[in-house]
């Protein structure tokens, strides 16, 4: 599966750009994680690799 990183710019200060990027996950990773929207996710890296888990209160 591909997804693609999407750059938005959020905001322009004294001329300067500042830029925001976004990952948008896939419905149907999300029904596989059991994820809902508003849930807090716990993102890390190591090396090269991106991890997300779902954080557990």
């Amino acid at each position: 599966m591909e997804i693609i990183l999407q750059k938005h710019r959020s905001r322009v200060n004294n001329g300067n750009n500042y830029y925001k990027y976004r990952i948008t996950i896939p419905a149907q990773i999300v029904g596989q994680l059991r994820l809902e929207g508003g849930e807090k996710l716990d993102v890390s890296v190591i090396e090269n690799v991106i991890t997300i888990k779902k954080v557990l209160y």
